[in-house]
């Protein structure tokens, strides 16, 4: 028996809206000092939308890991009619000291954070670490450096976040009001409230692009939009991606050797 429950009706999904901005109006009455991440996506969006009559009482903050022209636009524009805070991420710096981000990092190769030995070579870090120190951690910082007491974020369970960990420790609370939702329910809300999503959206690649040329990231949709829009972009994903798969493939070749030396007679 399958553990997923049956899709929720669009008359039950407004009930969930409106429970969700009374919650934010009852954080909005605890907490002084609220933010609300917000990449221009679909879930921030959603959120946004359901915000706007409490606009002028929350932060809108958007880490800014190097995103295309368009989505900075996108950001910008959408983010306006209230306060705003853009965080410049320093992308090319955690790629040096903690390696290009890959699915198939070998152990040897990475660059974690506690790890305070020399790089030498070519470092390799998950894609998750890489996400951590490049979009994460400077909201993070910037959230509990200026007291912030409450969080809001659109991260649904399920999509390997570690916003709903209870090992995080935090100087503030953190709420995840579309925690439960699945991407169809999302999709499906933002299309009855007509909320802007950036261009890739209606061209087959439904996420943001923050991470320009993140080489971990080679979906077909969101290759074929950069090789259609931003193609100086495309080369240097691709170029990164491949240099990230040599280093990765030699490592795994030298273990494969390893393990057939040590299978022999």
């Amino acid at each position: 028996m399958s553990g997923e429950r049956a899709p929720r009706t669009d008359a039950e999904l407004a009930l969930h809206e409106d429970a969700i901005t009374a919650a934010m109006a009852a954080h909005l009455s605890e907490h002084d000092r609220v933010a609300l991440s917000y990449s221009g996506g679909a879930e921030s969006g959603l959120l946004l939308h359901l915000f706007r009559p409490f606009r002028d009482r929350f932060v809108a903050l958007w880490v800014n890991p190097g995103a295309l022209p368009h989505e900075a636009e996108h950001v910008r524009r959408q983010a306006a009619g209230g306060p705003f805070v853009e965080l410049l991420s320093d992308r090319e710096a955690a790629w040096r000291q903690y390696g290009l981000p890959s699915l198939l990092p070998p152990s040897r190769l990475l660059g974690l954070p506690w790890d305070d030995a020399p790089p030498t070579g070519q470092r390799i870090a998950p894609n998750q670490i890489c996400c951590a120190m490049v979009r994460s951690q400077p909201a993070h910082d910037w959230l509990g450096a200026n007291a912030f007491t409450l969080h809001v974020h659109g991260q649904r369970r399920g999509e390997g976040t570690g916003l709903f960990s209870p090992l995080a420790l935090r100087p503030y609370a953190s709420w995840g009001p579309l925690a439960g939702w699945t991407r169809a329910e999302v999709m499906r809300r933002v299309g009855v409230h007509a909320v802007p999503l950036p261009a890739q959206y209606a061209e087959g690649a439904p996420e943001t692009f923050e991470c320009a040329i993140c080489p971990a990231n080679l979906a077909p949709a969101r290759m074929a939009f950069l090789r259609k829009h931003y193609p100086a972009e495309h080369a240097e994903t691709v170029r990164l991606a491949g240099e990230a798969f040599r280093v990765v493939s030699a490592a795994y070749e030298d273990q494969r050797r390893a393990l057939e030396a040590a299978s022999g007679d």
